[in-house]
């Protein structure tokens, strides 16, 4: 699952670099994204403030018949004109900008919240990590003394020494020290994944 590859048999999991560090860049795009988007609207209706200067013109043409001579007339009136528009009091641009400014101060408190989650879920993970680490040193020395002690005991049961009992102890032990292994090591690379996820790192650039 970790590296989307296809195996027939269990295979040991090696890290590429030992250190899984980096930014929250990829993590905090979709958020920077809405941020900066919510900021562009914003700024759109902040211009609806600014005066505007336009010029319309328009031609106006009339004809038809003379009632007292039957003549035909055609004349155009020509019409043109500069506008300045000053919309203080329009209370639908005043709407609009108040709306794009909420806006934009959310999306800009969802991405430093999310910042501030992010640097806690790694900061939080990368102790976690530490401690595992330490157990799994500790675990391999216990798992070691275990396998030591089991064949001294395959000795002394061999040599009518020590009882089935007391065999099947030292055997037992050794498998709870390899099984509570296990169960540290698949924490620790839970732990690694996790950590992996936060900074937008690809699982295949630091696990083979």
């Amino acid at each position: 699952a970790l590296t989307s590859q296809n195996i027939q048999k269990s295979v040991p999991l090696a890290l590429k670099k030992q250190t899984i560090d980096g930014n929250f860049d990829a993590s905090l795009l979709p958020y920077k994204l809405d941020k900066e988007a919510k900021e562009a609207a914003h700024k759109a209706t902040t211009r609806e403030f600014y005066p505007s200067l336009s010029m319309e013109g328009s031609i106006l043409r009339g004809y038809g018949d003379a009632y007292n001579n039957d003549q035909r007339f055609q004349r155009d009136y020509g019409v043109i004109g500069v506008y300045l528009n000053i919309p203080l009091f329009d209370a639908s641009v005043w709407q609009n900008n108040q709306k794009t400014k909420i806006s934009e101060l959310i999306a800009e408190n969802n991405f430093k919240k999310a910042s501030l989650e992010l640097e806690a879920k790694a900061k939080s993970l990368k102790s976690l990590e530490r401690e595992l680490t330490k157990e799994e040193n500790t675990i391999k020395e216990v798992v070691a003394a275990n396998e030591k002690l089991l064949e001294i005991a395959k000795i002394s049961y061999k040599n009518g020494r020590m009882s089935v009992e007391e065999y099947l102890r030292y055997e037992d032990t050794l498998f709870n020290s390899k099984a509570q292994k296990a169960s540290i090591e698949s924490g620790l690379w839970n732990t690694r994944a996790s950590l992996a996820f936060v900074y937008g790192i690809e699982l295949s650039n630091i696990v083979e």
